[in-house]
C-alpha cells in the first residue's frame, strides 16, 4: 500500500512524500527525491495510527541512524512531530464511520 500511496500523493502533485522503515519506499528514495526538488526543510511524520516505537526511535531519535539525524546529515532542516494518526479526531471519526459501515455489510450477508 506504501508504493500506492506515495504514487498518489505525486500524482495529486503534493510536496508529500511516503517512505518506509523496512520495505519501498526506503529514506533513500526520499532523500534522492528531496535533493532533486531542491527542498530545505523537511517534516517527518508518522503514517501510523499509533506513533510507537518505529516513530520514536527510526524516525525522531536522538541516534545518529534515525530518519531525523540522518536526514539533517543531509543538510536538511528538520522537525519531527511524533503524534500517530489516531490522535487526530478526524482519523478516528474516519475509523468509527467505517465500523459502523462495516456492522451494515455485515447485515446484509
Amino acid at each position: 500500500c506504501y508504493p500506492a500511496m506515495d504514487h498518489y500523493l505525486k500524482a495529486c502533485g503534493s510536496n508529500l512524500f511516503m517512505a518506509t522503515v523496512e520495505g519501498y519506499p526506503t529514506l533513500k528514495d526520499v532523500t534522492a527525491a528531496l535533493h532533486a526538488g531542491h527542498y530545505r526543510r523537511v517534516g517527518l511524520m508518522p503514517f501510523m495510527v499509533v506513533a510507537g516505537d518505529h516513530a520514536l526511535n527510526d524516525m525522531a531519535g536522538a541516534d545518529g541512524d534515525s530518519w531525523q539525524s540522518r536526514l539533517r546529515a543531509e543538510g536538511f532542516d528538520v522537525a519531527s512531530v511524533v503524534r500517530g494518526l489516531g490522535e487526530y479526531p478526524s482519523v478516528r471519526a474516519m475509523f468509527i464511520d467505517h465500523a459502523h459501515n462495516g456492522t451494515a455489510l455485515k447485515e446484509l450477508i
